[in-house]
């Protein structure tokens, strides 16, 4: 989502050439299909549309700027509401710039979560207090 979110902020997707008239809904899912590569050929028909007549449909953000701009994100803070279960999930974390997590702690794999948090260097704070229940 921290992805997206910043691809939304890009300088050639705060610039695309929308219809006067589409509403905010559409622009904003036209802004995600400008920043997706995997768009259905029904999607892209409905991105297509979202632009004016009077300008062509711009090209997608290619894959190589679209992760320079990503590799810019910084400062990110990860809050979950359940322990991490997999170091994984913090490998993930760290491609979308997260450098702080707060998480309640506790899971099996604890030590591996604080060692893939130590390998980044992000700050991770364990509150003891799980807000997940099943």
């Amino acid at each position: 989502k921290a992805d997206l979110w910043y691809l939304r902020q890009h300088p050639a997707a705060l610039d695309l050439p929308f219809r006067p008239e589409l509403d905010r809904v559409d622009r904003d899912n036209a802004i995600d299909g400008y920043s997706r590569d995997d768009l259905t050929s029904v999607e892209d028909a409905a991105w297509r549309e979202a632009f004016s007549s009077t300008s062509s449909t711009p090209a997608r953000l290619p894959a190589a700027e679209r992760r320079a701009w990503l590799d810019t994100l910084r400062g990110v803070t990860l809050g979950s509401d359940a322990f991490l279960p997999f170091r994984d999930n913090v490998d993930r974390a760290a491609a979308s710039g997260v450098e702080y997590i707060v998480q309640p702690g506790g899971g099996m794999r604890e030590e591996q979560i604080i060692a893939a948090c130590d390998d980044y260097g992000i700050a991770m704070v364990r509150t003891g207090v799980r807000l997940f229940h099943h």
